[in-house]
């Protein structure tokens, strides 16, 4: 008995569901199909630079002699870079902004190979991103150092934490007038690094920072300090000319001329083992030559310098505001942007949590409105619409993975047989809406990293605050879909465009009138005629509320009724007088039929048509 309720109350959303199965099945292989087709990177060394590529390049000045963003490189290492990028080149600029993740690798893998089949012969990565995860942007910056063109890092505007080790992967580092790098330390929720993974989780940065730093002469002390917390930096100038940033050993040894034993004692009590400095330019013989500009940096937090502070110690080597700037920069024949697919954009605005937070309400909503109406309607379109946006486009940016949209499913299931079943909602049913809640989540975040175990991974700790919004967001959307839930349910009938798919109690009793013929006596008419008059309509029911529209437990299984609203399949039934809510097992009832019940849980009357 109960299966044979289950299944007609359930056609319809099952037929959603093989829909939206099929959506995302098509989709996935896509996204993942494209990523493994195009993902390859170009083979080959970096460049080597030819003889007439080698002459300085210089910004014109002429425009605007005193605009600091003409400056040229405040450093010789900067100097030395961009002296080796050729004049005349294509430049493509490959823009990388929000949070980084894997997918980020998978479209600058893609872009940077249309940017170099249409012949760019230098690639500027632009960026502004507040960072993201670590392991994704150790890989970038590997790409990059393997790319066979000169590259230069635009900071236009941010690039903190896993954005300033990409940039330190480029051969030249341009800046924004208010752009700004560093703060690169690796965080987690709680704010602490265990003690056991603390060595492996700085060193493995601190490694790519420290090679970066020598591939393209970076002082490796800055980049030590955006890690670390409590390096001291020091501006120092040599005997030369020569100036470099260096840590407190190196201005010991070098400004007040401590042999390097006696910097390594007297530093040797440091708490942190990872801000004990690391010797960059040390060297006894020229203990004391050196000469103190400034100290640079007091090591209370990680470092993050501006574009000016980057200009004066050589770190940037010119201020860039516009394209404009960079082509006269870069001496560039041409400068041609290399964006995302409209399918990557169109992708990643709805992933966004404010957008998913809409879906969810277009889902619940659409849902709400599918169920109250007859046959595959409006209301149904509109949910499976929102929920394969819900778990497609997470696919086609690299988010979503299978086990996301089968604990979904599986929420799913439980749900339906709690309401169908058990005709109420106890634990099937918190659980069925906990599970589905929460592979909507993890679909919008990146997973990998984290604690789990084999192919199911939770997000790692670097985006839970991503998590905890995209959380935040799916519940507001929960929250405005009960509202209109509310709304609708009570103006369902008199809301434009829904009133069409519901007959109105005054309809109902004009068309039941109609058709009775001989229900009464005909008025007569001069000359032995007689004329019909429609009957007058029924008065409606008395409204009813609080326990007497619930039943009160007065109503029991097996009590036949008739139905004074019509069933949607909810509405109103009359027993002996008594006017209460009920539901019918799915199918739509019409005012004046017979019902009986057959089921009672609570507040939930379920019945069905008294001749069944």
């Amino acid at each position: 008995m109960a299966a044979n309720r289950f299944l007609p109350s359930c056609r319809r959303a099952l037929w959603y569901v093989l829909l939206i199965l099929l959506a995302v099945g098509w989709v996935a292989p896509l996204s993942v199909g494209a990523q493994e087709d195009d993902a390859a990177a170009p083979a080959g060394a970096r460049a080597e630079p030819t003889a007439e590529d080698t002459a300085p390049v210089t910004p014109d000045t002429d425009a605007d002699a005193g605009d600091a963003d003409a400056a040229p490189a405040a450093g010789p290492a900067a100097a030395s870079v961009r002296s080796a990028l050729p004049g005349g080149a294509d430049v493509a600029i490959i823009r990388i902004e929000d949070m980084i993740y894997g997918f980020t690798l998978d479209s600058l893998e893609r872009r940077v190979d249309r940017a170099l089949n249409n012949g760019a012969s230098l690639i500027v990565i632009e960026l502004h991103t507040p960072g993201g995860l670590l392991d994704a942007a150790v890989d970038i910056s590997k790409y990059i150092k393997t790319l066979p063109v000169p590259t230069v890092a635009w900071v236009n505007r941010d690039a903190y934490s896993a954005g300033a080790l990409i940039a330190s992967a480029a051969d030249e580092i341009v800046m924004a007038r208010a752009g700004a790098i560093g703060a690169a330390t690796p965080i987690t929720q709680s704010g602490d690094i265990p003690d056991g993974a603390r060595g492996k989780i700085f060193g493995m940065l601190l490694e790519d920072f420290r090679d970066n730093a020598a591939e393209n002469g970076y002082d490796y002390a800055l980049l030590h300090a955006m890690v670390v917390p409590e390096i001291r930096l020091y501006h120092i100038e040599g005997p030369e000319g020569e100036r470099h940033v260096v840590n407190e050993l190196d201005y010991r040894v070098l400004v007040r001329g401590e042999t390097t034993d006696e910097a390594e004692q007297a530093l040797a009590g440091a708490g942190n083992d990872m801000a004990r400095p690391s010797p960059y330019l040390a060297d006894d013989e020229q203990a004391g030559q050196w000469t103190l500009l400034e100290q640079f940096h007091d090591g209370q937090t990680a470092l993050t310098m501006s574009r000016d502070r980057a200009l004066n110690v050589g770190f940037a080597s010119a201020g860039i505001n516009n394209e404009s700037e960079l082509r006269q920069y870069l001496r560039a024949s041409s400068v041609t942007r290399i964006d995302q697919t409209w399918s990557e954009r169109f992708a990643g605005f709805l992933t966004h949590p404010m957008v998913r937070g809409i879906l969810m309400l277009a889902l619940i909503l659409g849902a709400y409105i599918e169920f109250q109406t007859p046959g595959i309607g409006i209301g149904g379109a509109v949910a499976a619409v929102a929920l394969i946006a819900l778990l497609g486009a997470p696919f086609i940016v690299g988010l979503a993975e299978i086990w996301h949209v089968l604990l979904f499913l599986l929420g799913f299931v439980l749900l339906m047989l709690e309401l169908f079943f058990f005709a109420g909602f106890g634990v099937l049913g918190i659980a069925g809406v906990v599970l589905m809640f929460a592979g909507l989540v993890l679909t919008a975040v990146p997973t990998g990293g984290g604690a789990g175990f084999g192919p199911v991974q939770l997000p790692p700790e670097e985006v839970w605050r991503r998590t905890l919004t995209s959380s935040l967001y799916l519940m507001a959307g929960v929250f405005l879909s009960f509202i209109g839930i509310y709304f609708l349910a009570k103006n369902f009938s008199s809301v434009p465009l829904f009133n069409r798919l519901v007959l109105s109690d005054a309809q109902l009793a004009g068309a039941g009138a109609s058709g009775i013929a001989g229900s009464g006596p005909a008025p007569a008419m001069a000359g032995g005629a007689t004329a019909t008059a429609p009957a007058p309509p029924a008065p409606p029911a008395a409204p009813v509320s609080g326990d007497e529209a619930l039943g009160d437990g007065r109503v029991q299984i097996g009590r036949d009724g008739v139905v004074t609203t019509g069933l949607r399949p909810a509405g109103r039934a009359e027993f002996d007088g008594e006017v209460v809510d009920v539901v019918s097992t799915g199918q739509w009832i019409d005012r004046g039929q017979r019902v009986r019940v057959i089921e009672v849980h609570g507040n939930r009357i379920v019945v069905e048509t008294a001749d069944e």
